[in-house]
């Protein structure tokens, strides 16, 4: 309904459609499992770089390509840092992955407002059930929030 509202074309709304039972699915395993399966972000990348190039997303391949691109380098970075310091993987290449995807398909201009969003919203939901003793070492998927602030975005 909100996808329905907010967009005009209905090959849009189509595409739109597809994308967020794609993000939803991918969010589900990933709580399940700590895991973003390539088949989920790929096609997601890949997807966002031809429907550029064919013309069917509001973005040019450059924009497309840069947002993939940008994306990926955002996450990537933080995650080799991370790993360098602590020995420990702080963030799975999937999470890596969506994020380019979500760059491919929404655009440079967006990661940071996504980026911010999936912080934000990840860290007080840490925070949250950081309280219960019997979830203080458990580990949280990112996906999820990275989904939903990138299926904002694209709104």
């Amino acid at each position: 309904m909100i996808i329905a509202a907010s967009v005009n074309d209905p090959v849009r709304v189509a595409i739109l459609l597809v994308i967020t039972l794609w993000l939803l699915t991918a969010s589900l395993i990933d709580i399940s499992h700590q895991l973003l399966p390539d088949i989920f972000t790929l096609p997601l990348i890949w997807s966002g770089l031809i429907f550029s190039l064919l013309g069917l997303s509001p973005l040019s391949l450059s924009e497309s390509l840069t947002g993939t691109l940008i994306g990926y380098t955002l996450l990537w970075i933080p995650a080799i840092l991370f790993r360098l310091l602590k020995g420990l993987h702080g963030l799975g290449g999937g999470d890596i992955k969506l994020m380019a995807g979500l760059g491919a398909w929404a655009g440079v201009e967006a990661l940071p407002a996504i980026m911010v969003t999936a912080s934000l919203s990840g860290l007080i939901y840490f925070l949250l059930i950081k309280r219960n003793r019997e979830t203080r070492n458990h580990r949280i998927a990112f996906g999820p929030f990275l989904a939903i602030a990138g299926w904002l975005a694209l709104l």
